[in-house]
């Protein structure tokens, strides 16, 4: 029934009221389980372990990013009557659907599992938040009877404390008596709190307390230019683990996530710690000038968001940026008044610094960039002379080994490429170095590609 209240001077003035029902949301929700239940008005048919469930994209779409992705993004499943899931068990889609439409389930120790998987599968976060409250209570009340506290100290090293948030840390973790009275809890909770005040040298910290359960390789694509925009913000992924995803109409299905701070292209990017880096590159300014910028920034996939890192001592686009050692180095590239750059510079985490090391015996930009062993290999470029290169060289944290001559002082040793280029691109593949017979460099101008 419409809830009461006094009358305000503009609704008594004008004759208009707000009416609200309070059974509206619940009464709307509740005939829509009841179709469901019948099987009618439903325009979508879940399919897992060969049992089919009907449902509304609808309904699907408001409650997890996932179906949203799904019915809103062209794939292919957006058309279909029927969609196959795979990852998810049919009772978990069962109690998934029930908590979608009800917003309540019944959780007991033989479902949880697949709850979990569904939950977590299908990016049901308040159905996830519910499971994960349910087994810290059970686990709780398990400790508690007869006395099974011999096995916490064990049952504390599984949780990721690294992974909640300081407020949960100091309201939940240190205010149970049990885990006050454990030396063990106790030093794992500071340990995550450290973590948390050392937000630059998460990446240098990760242990197994600070990186989800689930992950998959994951790529990733970052900014760039576009027709009708100069720079772009966007961070897209594509996951081929999700093979529901595949495909968007006959092309790979990029979600999007959280943009960059600042649009920007030709810049580099480089994994440490799962924490993905992008540095320099090319930004407009509002003027509608665009020049080759310093800063850099880092994304962290748990939480998707962004947080600015310090900015590099040059600024740089074409050049390159790999992670080795706990460090980044960013190698040459071409600085705000278009000058090739001979310089490389490291960044550490944990002083978010970056420092001048040894540089190359010329400057260098537009080449290709790839870590391997520990050893940032670069190929090609171009100098600031204007010469195209063809020598294949290695950067090592020590020194700088040229591996296109032999040398009483070289380490490795390799062909020159088949011909000069600048702007090419270049990996790894899993065979042993400079053995294969007939080896070709493919030249993809402007672009560079590596593992995410």
């Amino acid at each position: 029934m419409p809830s009461e209240r006094c009358l305000s001077i503009q609704e008594m003035l004008t004759g208009q009221r707000l009416c609200h029902s309070e059974s509206h949301n619940h009464s709307v929700l509740a005939a829509l389980n009841q179709q469901r239940s019948d099987g009618i008005l439903c325009d979508v048919t879940l399919i897992a372990e060969e049992q089919k469930f009907h449902a509304h994209k609808a309904v699907l779409a408001a409650c997890s990013d996932y179906f949203r992705a799904m019915f809103s993004l062209c794939m292919v499943e957006s058309g279909a009557d029927e969609v196959n899931l795979h990852g998810v068990t049919s009772l978990g889609l069962k109690q998934a659907l029930e908590f979608a439409y009800t917003g309540q389930i019944l959780l007991e120790p033989g479902v949880i599992q697949d709850v979990l998987a569904a939950g977590s599968h299908l990016q049901l976060l308040e159905l996830l938040n519910l499971c994960s409250h349910y087994l810290i209570q059970l686990a709780v009340r398990w400790l508690e009877h007869n006395c099974h506290y011999q096995y916490m100290d064990e049952l504390l090293q599984y949780i990721r404390f690294g992974l909640m948030d300081v407020d949960t840390l100091h309201t939940v973790a240190l205010s149970h008596p049990l885990v006050q009275a454990s030396e063990t809890a106790t030093a794992l909770v500071n340990e995550a709190l450290e973590y948390h005040q050392s937000i630059y040298a998460q990446p240098v910290w990760q242990t197994g307390r600070t990186k989800p359960r689930f992950q998959s390789d994951t790529l990733y694509i970052i900014g760039g230019k576009k027709r009708e925009i100069c720079k772009v913000k966007e961070l897209r992924y594509f996951n081929p683990v999700d093979q529901e995803n595949a495909l968007i109409a006959t092309v790979a299905n990029w979600s999007e996530l959280a943009p960059m701070p600042v649009g920007r292209s030709h810049h580099c990017v480089a994994v440490m710690g799962d924490f993905l880096f992008v540095a320099g590159g090319e930004v407009e300014h509002a003027s509608g000038r665009t020049c080759a910028v310093r800063t850099a920034c880092r994304y962290d996939p748990r939480s998707n968001s962004w947080a600015e890192i310090a900015p590099m001592k040059n600024c740089r686009e074409h050049f390159v940026l790999g992670a080795m050692d706990k460090y980044l180095y960013a190698v040459g590239g071409r600085n705000e008044l278009r000058q090739v750059l001979p310089t490389v510079e490291r960044y550490c985490p944990k002083k978010n610094k970056w420092m001048f090391v040894q540089s190359f015996d010329r400057s260098l930009s537009c080449h290709a960039g790839y870590v391997a062993d520990g050893l940032l290999w670069i190929s090609g470029g171009v100098t600031n002379t204007a010469q195209y290169q063809n020598r294949l060289m290695v950067y090592e944290p020590n020194q700088v080994l040229d591996v296109s001559r032999e040398g009483k002082e070289e380490v490795f040793y390799g062909p020159t490429l088949p011909f000069a280029s600048n702007g090419i691109a270049a990996c790894f593949l899993p065979a042993p170095y400079f053995t294969c017979p007939n080896l070709q460099t493919l030249q993809v101008p402007h672009h560079r590609i590596g593992t995410i």
